[in-house]
């Protein structure tokens, strides 16, 4: 067993793009010139690295003696709305003062109410740009959507515009999230997204993990990066977990190492709002085997997985249980619905595929024919779904249980022998499908672009190339 770098002396690596965005900003502060763009916002999946990245851009500003503050949300555990709103303030200004080392004329205590916190958190801001000869100063926000919303907007309109509509402060305000920003969970007002400058953080591919396992000091003896981007989908943060644990266990099996980073990593640290996750792992893992949900296929896969769990519940423990759900750090929200992140997906597939196969199969027999409802009730674009849950079927059908294959017949579901190819009978029912929906009134073309993103994006993953093919001639 080597002995590793502490994770908190591992050098950020593949980042410096990113990093350097807020630097060049920065630069650009010293010289006097004004940037509008000066609110910087990073959003990706839980593990992608955000936080990683707000530390370090916080600590090389730190070492040119600008003042920082940083609130991190979901640290922020005051439930009274009031008292949260004094104690952002508070700790804005708190630190601000601790690294600048200048003392504000009026203090926040715990009697001042949110509005004078606010006023005296400006007026001491002002105070220090002054002092400093407007010298910049940076504040950062991490993990956003942890903030209570109603919160999280009094701070903007409170504290951050005053801040950015002053053109005598030179700023810079940097945030991370999940989401993209513009979304129902923490929406941006004026003069913030006037500002924004948003950056999707991409996880690491097979190079980029190998330079991380090589900083971490785990040799490709152990493992490559491109192997372990499989278990991983290449997120940073699972990456380092993945590494060391591997360097602890080197005889342990893939399935080991695939329970450990599902089992101690993704459903024990990744909590959020919801609490603990064990009562909520059964159905977290059955949705995450769909590319979106709402309540009512939620509602109709629990009743028809878990019959003696489900069969006497009230609507509203199914409704309790689904907000749970969405509470959680493993959900986010898409136009018309909810999901597990793409990237999270990948890593749960492959479990639910090697832990709970049973389960997965009846998953996927339950969406396909959710979806062939949905179409009966001219939801044509859920056609792409179904031929994705067909498609994940079908590949499998010489190997799957035989109970499973049983259900797949009752339910309809399996190919027509008659058909040279299984995957016809996929072409084929978009023919019919696409063929209805030429034949409606109404416009067709947000249907037809639901069913080409299915097409181009999910649809390789289990389909032929000859299949897709046909299906994109259909399409076109």
């Amino acid at each position: 067993m080597t002995t590793l770098i502490e994770s908190r002396f591992v050098p950020v690596v593949n980042r410096d793009q990113e990093i350097g965005e807020a630097l060049q900003r920065l630069e650009a502060l010293f010289s006097g010139v004004t940037r509008k763009d000066c609110v910087l916002f990073w959003y990706g999946v839980p593990t992608v690295g955000k936080t990683t990245i707000l530390k370090e851009i916080r600590y090389q500003i730190s070492t040119q003696s600008i003042p920082t503050a940083l609130i991190n949300f979901e640290d922020e555990m005051e439930k009274d709305r009031e008292a949260l709103q004094r104690r952002i303030a508070q700790a804005l200004m708190d630190q601000l003062s601790s690294a600048s080392r200048f003392v504000p004329g009026l203090s926040i205590t715990d009697n001042t109410s949110a509005t004078d916190a606010a006023s005296r958190l400006l007026t001491f801001i002002r105070d220090l740009s002054g002092s400093n000869q407007r010298r910049p100063f940076v504040l950062f926000f991490d993990t956003v959507e942890s903030c209570d919303q109603a919160v999280f907007r009094w701070m903007q309109e409170k504290i951050l515009a005053p801040i950015l509509n002053d053109d005598e402060l030179r700023k810079l305000i940097i945030m991370a999230g999940r989401a993209e920003p513009r979304t129902a969970e923490y929406d941006l007002i004026y003069p913030l997204e006037a500002g924004l400058v948003k950056f999707p953080l991409q996880p690491f591919d097979g190079g980029q993990t190998s330079i991380q396992l090589k900083e971490i000091g785990v040799g490709e003896s152990l493992i490559s990066g491109e192997e372990l981007v499989g278990y991983t989908s290449g997120l940073p943060g699972l990456n380092d977990e993945a590494a060391r644990w591997l360097n602890d266990h080197p005889q342990s099996s893939s399935d080991e190492l695939l329970t450990y980073l599902v089992d101690d990593i993704i459903f024990t640290r990744h909590a959020g709002a919801a609490g603990n996750l064990k009562d909520l792992k059964d159905e977290l893992l059955a949705v995450s085997l769909l590319h979106h949900f709402d309540e009512e296929l939620f509602a109709d896969l629990a009743a028809s997985l878990w019959k003696e769990r489900y069969l006497h519940i009230d609507s509203r423990v199914i409704r309790n249980k689904f907000n749970r759900l969405l509470g959680t750090r493993l959900v986010e929200s898409l136009p018309g619905g909810y999901a597990v992140p793409r990237l999270l997906r990948l890593i749960l597939t492959q479990y639910m595929k090697m832990k709970k196969r049973e389960i997965y199969y009846l998953v996927y027999l339950k969406a396909a024919v959710w979806f062939k409802q949905q179409v009966e009730q001219k939801d044509f674009a859920a056609i792409g779904d179904r031929l994705y849950y067909l498609g994940e079927l079908w590949n499998d059908i010489d190997t799957m249980p035989i109970e499973i294959k049983t259900k797949l017949q009752e339910s309809e579901l399996l190919p027509p022998p008659q058909l040279d190819d299984p995957d016809d009978k996929a072409v084929h029912e978009l023919q019919d499908t696409v063929r209805t929906l030429h034949q409606q009134s109404y416009p067709t073309s947000t249907s037809f672009d639901r069913i080409r993103k299915m097409v181009e994006k999910e649809l390789p993953s289990v389909y032929k190339p000859a299949t897709l093919e046909k299906l994109e001639a259909v399409l076109n």
